[in-house]
């Protein structure tokens, strides 16, 4: 079953979308559309691991990551698809959160594990002293999980982009980034005349200037890349009423569910940058919906959020029931 999504090429959709009065033409590259719940990069980083591409055994796949961890996500719904078994570390406790409860669900288990391993774990390249893989069948996958294997599975949105007669030689790639490693492996990549614009979702100094280091390395010069901003953002976990009632417009509009904290708040930022006025741009669209579920959680009084909730519960229901069909 896990072939047929190895093998899909999401689609292209141009879209109008409504920006201070105007109607911006931009590209969705639909990534979501493999599936709600592991598509967008957390797939493209993760198809080609040999767990899923070319595994014929079970085994037991080992990660680490937040309560609220797409990728955790993701790896357990393509672990069930593949028929191996998760175990995540996670420094979450007693109030599972539902993600956390979505992954049991589909097979995986948690251990508790403190901030400083997770601290430790982070600075090691490659797997931790603490990993054993001495029977064989145990993977350790790395936080984000990119590697080696990565690089193939996100060039594939440039090769795809780069054979469809609708793009335009001065395109713009406009992405969020968490980590930076599919920001990285989609700048390797780029055409000589393409650009990327890159919103850092983590509201950090250090993590912008990181970016920006990280990618300066892979396009020298600043005229092919730019570190997008949002005023007042708070990053992962926090949005305002305007990127709400943007997400909401834009869904009106387009019927696209974008997520609030990476691709809704990249696309909102470039419009905001005024590069429409000069570029022609193209969304990844990473998927992430369910996040709309994690912000219902936090009680915000907004009829649109209640809104944009309940199209996020559909299309993750759906695909979860697709799953187990």
């Amino acid at each position: 079953m896990l072939r047929q999504f190895i093998d899909t090429r999401s689609p292209l959709q141009w879209k109008l979308v409504p920006f201070e009065g105007e109607k911006v033409k931009i590209a969705f590259k639909r990534d979501d559309l493999v599936n709600a719940v592991f598509g967008g990069n957390k797939f493209r980083k993760l198809k080609y691991h040999p767990s899923f591409s070319n595994s014929s055994s079970s085994r037991t796949l080992v990660s680490m990551g937040g309560g609220y961890s797409n990728l955790l996500l993701a790896l357990a719904a393509l672990a069930k698809l593949s028929g191996h078994s998760c175990r995540f570390f996670t420094t979450h406790s007693a109030e599972d959160t539902y993600l956390m409860n979505w992954c049991r669900v589909l097979g995986a288990s948690f251990t508790r594990a403190s901030r400083a391993d997770f601290r430790n774990w982070r600075a090691v390249v490659g797997t931790p002293d603490f990993f054993n893989e001495r029977d064989g069948k145990v993977t350790w996958i790395p936080e984000g999980g990119g590697g080696d294997w990565s690089g193939r599975g996100v060039g594939e949105i440039i090769d795809e982009l780069a054979i469809g007669p609708s793009i335009d030689d001065d395109v713009e790639l406009i992405t969020g980034a968490g980590t930076g490693i599919t920001a990285g492996f989609l700048a390797a990549k780029l055409p000589p005349t393409w650009s990327i614009f890159i919103f850092p979702a983590i509201a950090s100094s250090n993590f912008s200037n990181m970016l920006s280091e990280k990618i300066g390395k892979i396009l020298p010069g600043k005229s092919r890349f730019v570190i997008g901003r949002l005023s007042g953002d708070k990053g992962i976990g926090a949005v305002d009423e305007e990127i709400i009632r943007f997400a909401h417009s834009v869904f009106v509009q387009t019927g696209i569910l974008l997520d609030p904290f990476y691709n809704g708040k990249a696309l909102y930022s470039w419009l905001k940058s005024g590069r429409w006025k000069e570029k022609s741009g193209v969304l990844i669209h990473s998927g992430g919906v369910q996040a709309w579920i994690g912000l219902s959680n936090m009680k915000m009084d907004n009829p649109l959020l209640s809104e944009l909730t309940a199209e996020a519960q559909r299309l993750i229901c759906a695909d979860l029931k697709k799953m187990y069909d």
